[in-house]
């Protein structure tokens, strides 16, 4: 068996650490212990001989996805999709800050919108053009469930996400949860490295791109007058930079007392939550956050956003909190922190989240798939 695995290049434009480029890269490595041909492209239109299927991530900017989508099913080829469906709608009312905030409070309707975001793309990539002239017909909501439906199969996140999809954009094809997972690198952290670089211990840790969409601002001043000190792991990220400078400024104050680290490789950041009590994710939107997910293999308490589908995968295992209202992430963060671990959580993880499992589900279904083409692969 031969696959792509195909995405836009936003997925991997920050260095590839997101849960996207994670999902990715963590199955080509489980295909090809399978002995599973896999590779990984973001060209628009690559040349597909000899692969058996493409596999599309991320319908969340579906231009290059779609574009990906159209020429494979030109090329005959069979199509999976992980669609990492993500809705935005409160996002982008409540949660958006700099020239995207005022831009959604003037402009009302939510299509302009994304096709003033879609050209903010080109200009900062005018590579896309290309991509982007051949659909721009299509408003980016027609883009997406055109995608859809050029799909064979979906490969969700979750149950829930997969509900989601059914709700706002009927879909009804053939799909496998393929859940997100930690890689055994988190279940072994050592918290002494953390310890003799920074000196802190039982603290409050954030990892992810620091950006509107994961909230760090509120959780800086939901921890104000706790004496819980907070750890900010992630890079700046250029579209989001008025909303990094703010972080910046208000972690300065000292109140709370935050260390803000920058990116950090995989063994460090196994070092930051074995190290840290509470891992906290107050984000506007999740389909897993799966930097909790790591966190929690480490053995921190998990403080989670009740948005998305966040339930499916930490159960009670976490406490949960409001996007929206500080009081609501205060009150998770400390109830947490005053917790004794929750180390069943743990081997909970290690049984039901794996990237074998994973992978398993999701060559079930490039078997199906192949099946109903007539295709008959030799793995």
């Amino acid at each position: 068996m031969r696959v792509l695995l195909q995405s836009s290049p936003e997925i991997f434009r920050h260095g590839g650490g997101g849960g996207e480029a994670q999902q990715i890269l963590r199955l080509r490595e489980e295909l090809l212990r399978r002995e599973i041909e896999a590779e990984v492209s973001t060209d628009c239109a690559p040349h597909l001989g000899g692969y058996d299927l493409v596999h599309l991530f991320d319908i969340n900017q579906p231009t290059a996805t779609l574009v990906q989508a159209l020429y494979a099913r030109k090329q005959g080829k069979p199509i999976l999709l992980s669609p990492v469906y993500l809705d935005f709608a409160e996002y982008d009312r409540s949660g958006r800050q700099g020239l995207a905030r005022l831009a959604y409070r003037i402009v009302r309707d939510p299509g302009r919108v994304e096709r003033i975001k879609d050209w903010m793309r080109v200009i900062r990539d005018p590579a896309s053009w290309s991509a982007y002239r051949s659909v721009r017909h299509w408003n980016i909501d027609e883009q997406k469930r055109r995608v859809l439906q050029l799909a064979d199969g979906l490969v969700t996140n979750s149950h829930l996400e997969m509900e989601a999809l059914r709700r706002d954009y009927g879909v009804r094809q053939r799909y496998c949860v393929a859940t997100d997972a930690a890689h055994p690198i988190f279940f072994e952290g050592r918290p002494e490295l953390f310890y003799e670089r920074w000196g802190v211990r039982d603290f409050v840790v954030c990892a992810g791109f620091i950006s509107s969409l994961k909230n760090q601002l509120s959780l800086i001043r939901a921890l104000r007058h706790t004496g819980l000190t907070l750890v900010l792991v992630g890079p700046r990220v250029n579209t989001h930079r008025y909303y990094y400078y703010r972080v910046r400024y208000e972690a300065t104050w000292g109140d709370p007392h935050v260390i803000m680290t920058g990116r950090m490789s995989q063994q460090e950041l196994a070092s930051v939550y074995a190290a840290a009590k509470v891992v906290a994710l107050p984000s506007w939107f999740e389909t897993c956050g799966m930097a909790c997910l790591e966190g929690a293999a480490s053995g921190a308490n998990v403080v989670i956003t009740n948005r998305g589908y966040t339930r499916e995968y930490f159960r009670d295992f976490a406490w949960y909190c409001d996007p929206s209202d500080e009081s609501s992430i205060r009150a998770a963060v400390l109830s947490a922190h005053g917790a004794p671990r929750r180390t069943e959580f743990v081997d909970y993880i290690r049984r039901h989240y794996t990237w074998e499992r994973a992978a398993e589900s999701t060559i079930e279904l490039y078997r199906e798939i192949l099946r109903t083409h007539g295709v008959r692969p030799v793995a």
